[in-house]
């Protein structure tokens, strides 16, 4: 049997409390691909790849596939999890295309390809309000510059409000 002495355990015990400190102060997004490996970061990648190709070719159960299967190869791939939601709305459950937007914005609340999908979701369901909040979110986090995320999200509400009219009060401002 080995023993330590006193003086060895009071070490071992700092480091371990000071190596504790460090990972506990170390921001999330400074783990975030730590745990894949380059390997199936890369198939993972491929996967989605696979995957929008199968959603240009309306092949949605087929694409709901290959994301879920690059989810797997890549538990840190957010935009794989964007991609789940999408295809299931594509295949008609909204609802479960929006707790996979809720999911990423959980886990990155400033993710603008989540953002834009939830805006879309909502407005599907009548939710221009919603839309309109995602929307301003994105315009702050895009700056003046501004992103593909915000242009989609303001055509989806101009041709929403085009088609409804009635449910785009003037009070409510425009986007």
């Amino acid at each position: 049997m080995m023993f330590m002495s006193l003086k060895e355990i009071r070490t071992l015990g700092s480091i371990l409390v000071l190596s504790s400190a460090a990972l506990m102060a170390a921001p999330a997004s400074s783990f975030a691909y730590q745990g894949t490996a380059p390997t199936y970061r890369s198939a993972s990648q491929h996967l989605m790849m696979e995957g929008q190709a199968a959603m240009a070719a309306a092949d949605y159960k087929t694409a709901l596939t290959k994301f879920e299967t690059a989810l797997v190869a890549d538990p840190n791939n957010l935009a794989a999890l964007v991609a789940i939601g999408r295809a299931h709305e594509a295949l008609g459950d909204r609802s479960a295309g929006i707790a996979y937007y809720r999911r990423v914005l959980t886990i990155e609340p400033d993710n603008r390809a989540a953002l834009a999908a939830e805006s879309l979701a909502y407005l599907a369901d009548f939710g221009l309000v919603k839309a309109r909040q995602n929307l301003d979110l994105l315009k702050r986090l895009c700056g003046t510059e501004g992103c593909e995320e915000v242009d989609e999200v303001r055509a989806a509400i101009a041709a929403f409000e085009a088609e409804n009219p009635e449910d785009s009060p003037a009070d409510q401002g425009k986007s």
